[in-house]
């Protein structure tokens, strides 16, 4: 009876350290598998992720090289949108940094920014410009050309990662005859839809203000490329 008692208790404890491990094989298993649905899941968020990021920034290059307007000569027209101003996109940059940095480079584009430059808000600042010789034309009555001085103001408006360019506003338009003594200013305050009908007129005009936005642009997107 005592063998055999002592031979069941033995036959219990091979059973019993045969049971753990078995046990423990299964809890590695499941702590792998887990780990490896985690990882799918984590390179599947990263992957989805960095497509989301790309596809930003895909549009935000398509915008930003939209950001500019055309001159039907009684208006100017947005090529972004159907609205009076155009959004140019640096989504790291704050307004403040953005409105300082612009401020900035219309400084260095203007002899007396002070007289130029006006911040109206913590956020919009007001360009008041003069192009000289902006154009040209030849005078139908002789053989001299005529030299048209634009004035004009822009308003600029800045949020944290943009820059939003008001249409301009043509406030008068002088014009010299070169080698002549004829001066004129037109008042363009109250509208000029008349006024610019040749092509050329209209081309250089466009040309003027988009070159403007366009080279503010760039120099934001160096400043901001360090």
């Amino acid at each position: 009876m005592l063998f055999l008692l002592v031979a069941t208790l033995g036959c219990g404890n091979v059973y019993s350290q045969t049971k753990k491990p078995v046990r423990h094989t299964n809890s590695v298993a499941a702590k792998k598998k887990a780990e490896a649905e985690a990882k799918v899941k984590a390179e599947a968020e990263a992957k989805a992720k960095a497509e989301a990021e790309a596809a930003e920034r895909g549009r935000i290059a398509v915008s930003n090289a939209k950001c500019n307007f055309s001159f039907t000569g009684r208006a100017f027209n947005s090529r972004q949108n159907d609205e009076n101003y155009v959004v140019f996109e640096i989504p790291s940059m704050s307004a403040s940094e953005l409105k300082a940095s612009v401020y900035t480079i219309l400084s260095s584009m203007y002899k007396s920014p002070k007289d130029a430059i006006t911040s109206l808000s913590d956020n919009m600042i007001q360009l008041e410009g003069f192009s000289p010789c902006l154009y040209t034309f030849d005078l139908p009555s002789a053989q001299k050309k005529a030299a048209n001085h634009l004035i004009f103001n822009i308003i600029i408006q800045f949020k944290d990662g943009k820059v939003r360019y008001n249409s301009p506003t043509l406030k008068s338009l002088y014009i010299k005859v070169i080698n002549g003594l004829t001066e004129e200013t037109i008042d363009l305050s109250r509208g000029y839809k008349d006024l610019f009908e040749d092509e050329k007129e209209r081309t250089s005009i466009e040309n003027y203000f988009n070159n403007m936005i366009t080279s503010i642009n760039s120099k934001l997107q160096n400043s901001n490329d360090w």
